[in-house]
């Protein structure tokens, strides 16, 4: 494809053989998204009823496979709002979040969701300090509860929180349990603290995959406490995990989850794993989720931030306008922009920005300057902003512009 049509280009180092070779790669990803359940567990994030049917049915467009709906034993609320998206007819499946006992299943059952994932403790010394049972008796109670679910017809899938920080031993003997004898349908890796190195995830999926065969797929729940979670994700992937649970914006307990966004993004085109997900209706339904929740992202969020396409700088604009005219905008981008459903490359002026920049935003303007009258409205330009410690908007530089143009 020619480079002026193009969307993307990886990098060569991200293809070559001594890179790809010790990946496990699945022919696809499913996205469980948990954005209606971690997310809403955002501090100060309350969603209504009728703010949770937009958000599923623009994840249902959006094309993620499973979406966790809630958890029914919150509140009469929680309950009514997942068997309410349960009986939407969506074609990605509606899941809760269950803790591992008997009452909480019953509740789910109630829901007719089409599955579970249980919220099960995976440190022996958390089950201890909680529960005061030892490991046996976890194990036992754990897999009573799971082939309980099971024999209720759920799909099940069991997620043992905080199971990174525990010893290796126990969780080998918690997933084997949970899947030879309850039968579940799959394990979650589950890194409650997201502390995991990326190799680290790497070694645990694999470890998992070996310790249950193929009978069980393999999830990764990871939160972003050390900003790692959109890399765990991308190596759980890499060690063969099917599942990847994502949150829009990343919202969830503490840093949130990993992105939905930006898993999706860099799993089609980093490693060119297919999740099914329609990449230009990302920023939309991120737009969506920030407008009901009222949590606003970064302006440097990665994929859906307001600043990832926007230049100020003089050097990067004159790049940025170089390349587009040669039919290479991609040379000063990750991605072009539409890609992930953006408006074009936006260039706002201030103390960082040259004759090239605020050309460009004259000529928008229709706005003609002798490069003698240009050159001093860059420099006003650059005194203005400093005087504001900002950005100057498209007024002030047109009223600027103006009396520039009139010599005044």
């Amino acid at each position: 494809m020619d480079s002026s049509q193009t969307k993307f280009i990886n990098s060569p180092v991200n293809l070559r053989p001594e890179v790809r070779e010790v990946f496990n790669l699945p022919a696809k990803v499913l996205i469980h998204d948990v954005t209606l359940r971690d997310g809403e567990q955002t501090p100060h994030v309350v969603l209504t009823l009728k703010e949770k049917v937009k958000i599923a049915e623009a994840l249902d467009e959006l094309g993620v496979a499973r979406i966790e709906a809630g958890m029914p034993i919150v509140s009469s609320e929680d309950k009514e709002a997942i068997k309410k998206l349960a009986g939407l007819g969506l074609n990605a499946d509606v899941l809760c979040l269950c803790r591992a006992r008997r009452e909480d299943i019953d509740a789910a059952l109630e829901c007719d969701v089409d599955g579970i994932v249980t919220d099960t403790l995976g440190n022996p010394r958390t089950i201890k300090a909680i529960f005061g049972w030892n490991e046996d008796e976890a194990i036992e109670k754990t897999v009573e509860v799971h082939r309980y679910a099971k024999e209720h017809g759920l799909y099940t899938s069991m997620m043992p929180v905080d199971s990174l920080r525990a010893d290796p031993a126990f969780t080998e003997r918690l997933y084997k349990a949970c899947v030879q004898e309850a039968k579940v349908d799959s394990v979650v890796v589950c890194d409650t603290f997201g502390m995991s190195l990326p190799q680290a995830t790497m070694l645990r999926v694999r470890e998992v995959r070996e310790w249950v065969g193929p009978s069980a797929s393999i999830e990764l729940h990871i939160h972003n406490d050390f900003g790692l979670a959109t890399a765990n994700a991308l190596a759980a992937v890499c060690a063969g995990a099917e599942i990847i649970h994502t949150s829009m914006n990343n919202l969830g307990e503490r840093a949130g989850n990993a992105a939905t966004e930006e898993v999706a993004v860099a799993l089609q085109l980093l490693l060119g794993v297919d999740a099914g997900i329609k990449l230009d209706r990302l920023m939309g339904v991120s737009r969506l989720v920030q407008d009901l929740t009222g949590v606003r992202v970064s302006p440097t969020k990665a994929i859906v931030g307001e600043n990832d396409f926007t230049f100020e700088s003089g050097l990067v604009v004159f790049m940025w306008k170089s390349c587009k005219d040669a039919g290479f905008e991609l040379g000063v981008l990750p991605f072009m922009p539409e890609l992930v459903g953006r408006e074009p490359v936006r260039i706002v002026i201030g103390k960082k920005s040259g004759a090239t920049a605020i050309g460009w935003k004259l000529r928008e303007m229709g706005i003609s300057l002798p490069e003698e009258r240009l050159r001093e409205l860059v420099e006003a330009v650059k005194d203005e902003s400093i005087r504001r410690k900002s950005s100057v908007g498209e007024d002030a530089l047109r009223e600027m512009a103006l009396r520039a143009q009139s010599g005044s």
